[in-house]
């Protein structure tokens, strides 16, 4: 156990002898911790948090959902690529840059990460997946969240630690820039990745925003919004240097 996960561990148990009504321990294993907030006073938060020390890539691979539509559109000629690939291909990029260039502290909290494509399908499909044990079924959750709206391409939402990526709108934005001038066809596939990294890195930046337990050192902007885009790019720009590039 990390010193890190064992003072959150701390905070947490203290909080829930001193405001035994607001913050509740559900559950505790060696390496995890799962708390029911009630601050808001609105929505009840559930957040299970992990040591960091667990956190690789078989627990990325457990808390990733990818649509069956987005693995199809991803092998389809005139899908998001310029040339067919499959998207578990696409999936071991995803997973390189969240483990080497996200600080693991930022997505601790998550609960999963949806990449989605044709929202109707996906709505559907999602229905079925198994979620963590806390929260009923992702069919509840599809009740009470919304997609990412129009043009948007990323959401988190916060109460439930899940972040859903829609990888048709990233594709659509980079193909009004094409027509427009702005980006050449070579550089779709390129600027299509750096969409998808960069939005699933602001994204995890407001879970970590929204979790109250943090390390010592985590500091923030305080426009939210300002502090989740300054972070992504900052983790992009670590990939982009970290290749030697």
């Amino acid at each position: 156990m990390s010193s890190d996960f064992d003072k959150i561990r701390q905070a947490v148990r203290g909080d829930a002898i001193t405001k035994p009504d607001i913050i509740i321990v559900e559950a505790e294993t060696e390496n995890s911790i799962l708390v029911h907030d009630l601050e808001d006073g609105i929505f009840d938060k559930y957040y299970r948090i992990h040591d960091t020390e667990v956190i690789d890539k078989d627990w990325l691979l457990q808390h990733v959902v990818i649509t069956p539509s987005l693995e199809k559109a991803s092998e389809d000629k005139q899908g998001i690529w310029n040339a067919p690939v499959p998207f578990w291909s696409v999936y071991g990029v995803i997973s390189d840059f969240v483990l080497s260039c996200i600080p693991k502290e930022t997505y601790r909290t998550l609960n999963r990460l949806v990449l989605i494509y044709d929202e109707d399908k996906d709505f559907d499909y999602l229905q079925s997946v198994p979620i963590e044990d806390y929260i009923e079924d992702f069919d509840y959750l599809l009740e009470t969240h919304e997609f990412p709206p129009e043009h948007g391409i990323g959401i988190t939402w916060s109460s439930d630690c899940v972040t859903v990526i829609n990888v048709k709108h990233i594709q659509d934005a980079a193909e009004e820039m094409i027509d427009s001038g702005e980006l050449s066809k070579d550089e779709k596939d390129e600027d299509i990745m750096r969409g998808i990294l960069m939005t699933i890195a602001h994204e995890f930046r407001h879970l970590q925003q929204n979790n109250p337990y943090q390390n010592e050192n985590a500091t923030f902007l305080p426009d939210p919004e300002q502090d989740a885009e300054d972070f992504a790019i900052a983790c992009y720009t670590n990939r982009y240097f970290s290749r030697g590039v």
